[in-house]
């Protein structure tokens, strides 16, 4: 039995005892872009704690991870790159334009 639960990756109570992979979405992935984008690569925990409501269960290290296997795959990063820089823009002009309204008041 003890061989059999070491094969199967299961302890003592029968359960894994590897949490299950979570795949990650399109808006966790993005929302780890504009992080980058804002705070820069290798900053993780500042990214965590600033969109920590839209990663589900995520930690540092799995944003760390993630950004690696999206550095593996050119054409994913670059689109996540651009989604994320137009996300960042946008909420530049709105904060710009806010400032603006403040000043005319």
């Amino acid at each position: 039995i003890s061989s059999l639960m070491s094969a199967t990756n299961l302890n003592r109570t029968g359960s894994s005892k590897y949490k299950s992979r979570k795949l990650w979405t399109q808006n966790e992935t993005l929302a780890l872009m504009v992080g980058v984008h804002m705070f820069g690569k290798g900053n993780w925990a500042q990214i965590l704690d600033r969109f920590k409501k839209k990663f589900n269960d995520r930690n540092s290290v799995q944003l760390k991870d993630r950004y690696r296997v999206l550095e593996k795959h050119p054409d994913e990063l670059h689109y996540y790159e651009n989604k994320a820089e137009i996300i960042v823009k946008d909420r530049l002009n709105k904060e710009a334009d806010r400032e603006r309204e403040e000043e005319d008041d």
